[in-house]
């Protein structure tokens, strides 16, 4: 199976190597998808085997290696030109590829018809593997923790019982939720309990998420706010883990939030969920504030021409916030989520 990257259609790729594996058991099951997400599979439970690829190190080396065995099957998720390459020149018995509804979304996108019938990306993933005889009903991305990561996500979580996880970045710029939508939300939030917020940015964030937390501490004293920032792959995971509830961006790490069994929010601007890339999972939830320029970009790269960002402006709080503590006064364990260790 090959999907390169990123972080959220990863995620979303490994639910097709479980259903695989339950429906082949004896079936030697190989990914090749970019170095970086190789530790995603640290103790995935699924057997299978993880090809890197470095894009420093070039493509050959990525086909030398997989030329070594004779496959039966590939399984093409990424559908792009380098892809498209790479399953053409390994010996394989059969190819499936993923259909992406690329017209589909672009129409979407361009007349704002269609939205009412929301496309998954998940889906047309498992669609894939109806060439291999496998029908099974969608399933959920899971990832688990190792026994030793588990402990520390207990221990964090006596310490912080209740926990909001805040996906601060985004692969797009105009996809970041601005933070005055950040200070509203936790401005309504009534839970009363002790409260964390962990913000989870890349180390570029940083400076963005420290000026916020000045602001919100002088707003919420009684809450402990954790910038989580230049962490391993791993780490995030465990991080993740102690989080009651998951608000972010439409991005990778609210699907990575998901799969390991936190129920996660998305807040969606200039894209929109129909487009195929809404949470999915317990508990999952996305919201997006109709404005009539909404989607206009399929990923969100299209930087925004109005005089403000109304798509973001007009999310309704309330609404989220009320989702939000909801949550919160569940307070479920790792152990009553779904998190495996």
């Amino acid at each position: 199976m090959i999907r390169f990257s990123s972080l959220g259609d990863v995620v979303l790729a490994s639910a097709v190597l479980r259903a695989l594996s339950q429906a082949y058991p004896d079936a030697r099951l190989t990914f090749a998808t970019k170095t970086v997400y190789q530790p995603l599979f640290e103790n995935f439970g699924t057997p299978v085997t993880v090809i890197p690829y470095d894009p420093d190190q070039g493509f050959l080396s990525l086909r030398r290696e997989l030329s070594r065995v004779r496959y039966d099957h590939i399984i093409d998720l990424h559908g792009s030109i380098r892809s498209v390459m790479l399953s053409r020149t390994l010996r394989a018995g059969n190819c499936a590829r993923v259909h992406k509804h690329v017209a589909k979304r672009r129409a979407m996108v361009r007349s704002k018809q269609g939205l009412e019938t929301p496309l998954s990306a998940l889906g047309t993933y498992m669609e894939t593997l109806k060439s291999l005889g496998v029908n099974v009903a969608t399933p959920y991305p899971v990832f688990s923790l190792s026994s030793d990561e588990m402990d520390r996500v207990r221990k964090y979580q006596q310490e912080s019982p209740s926990c909001i996880g805040v996906g601060w970045g985004a692969h797009w710029p105009t996809k970041q939720v601005p933070s005055a939508i950040w200070e509203g939300l936790l401005q309504r939030l009534s839970n009363a309990s002790p409260l964390q917020v962990r913000l989870f940015g890349m180390d570029t964030d940083r400076g963005a998420m420290e000026a916020f937390v000045e602001v919100a501490r002088g707003n919420r004293p009684e809450t402990r706010f954790q910038i989580e920032c230049g962490h391993s792959l791993r780490e995030v995971m465990v991080k993740l883990a102690t989080c009651t509830v998951f608000v972010g961006s439409d991005s990778g790490l609210m699907h990575l939030a998901a799969a390991m069994g936190v129920p996660s929010i998305g807040l969606f601007g200039p894209t929109h969920p129909s487009l195929g890339f809404a949470p999915v999972g317990p508990g999952a939830r996305a919201f997006h504030a109709g404005t009539y320029c909404s989607p206009c970009h399929r990923h969100g790269a299209a930087a925004c021409t109005r005089e403000r960002r109304f798509c973001f402006d007009e999310l309704n709080l309330e609404q989220i916030a009320t989702a939000i503590d909801t949550i919160l006064s569940s307070k479920s364990g790792p152990e009553n989520r779904g998190l495996r260790g």
